[in-house]
């Protein structure tokens, strides 16, 4: 049995961009896994022993241990190529990645109080060095807002080439990832504010990688 360690919400909602890649890889190729989802707490005491860095997802199946989300997509594609996942053009997900500084500054310090007490310290040390700024001050109305409008705008410019892409490509995986983990973060409504088209692609994507 395929087991995958993921990284949980206080609720237990597993929300990560690197683990979401490796389910929706799962989703797409039927592969049935169990799920084991644990605070970052929990993760650096259980996961070390199969992943030094203590990150996930890990992905152990039957005797094989793989860890780094991007290592596990290129195990599964080499040994389950039933309903191949090409990795795909980058072009867009790259553009995206170039405001990875403001998808940081709205979801990062926005996720704080959604973890676990004892999560929580650990990760706003996390949150605050990788936008330069105290939690509190990325959560003021007028930094969030502006930080939003950016990425509205770039996403906005964006929205027709990938909704005109319904391939399940790594490329588009990872492009429905950074959408899945900000929803978490902030809530659909600020992701795609009145981007019905980019909303329903997401969704239509979920659907067709299994993924909740």
């Amino acid at each position: 049995m395929r087991v995958l360690y993921e990284l949980s919400s206080r609720d237990g909602y597993s929300y990560s961009l690197f683990v979401f890649k490796v389910r929706a890889v799962l989703g797409y190729k039927k592969l049935e896994y169990e799920s084991v989802v644990l605070g970052f707490k929990e993760i650096h005491e259980q996961v070390a022993k199969y992943n030094p860095k203590k990150e996930v997802p890990v992905l152990i199946d039957g005797d094989k241990i793989v860890c780094d989300s991007d290592l596990i997509y290129e195990y599964l594609e080499e040994n389950y190529p039933q309903s191949p996942v090409r990795k795909g053009d980058t072009t867009v997900l790259n553009e995206i990645m170039q405001i990875t500084h403001v998808m940081l500054s709205i979801g990062m310090p926005n996720t704080v109080a959604k973890l676990k007490d004892e999560d929580q310290e650990y990760f706003r040390a996390k949150a605050e060095a990788a936008t330069g700024r105290k939690v509190e001050e990325s959560l003021k109305d007028d930094v969030y807002q502006e930080n939003l409008s950016k990425w509205r705008s770039t996403i906005d410019s964006l929205t027709e080439r990938i909704v005109n892409d319904s391939q399940v490509t790594f490329s588009n995986i990872n492009i429905a990832g950074v959408l899945y983990w900000l929803r978490f973060c902030v809530g659909a409504d600020d992701v795609f504010g009145d981007n019905e088209n980019l909303k329903s692609w997401f969704e239509n994507f979920l659907k067709v990688v299994h993924v909740d």
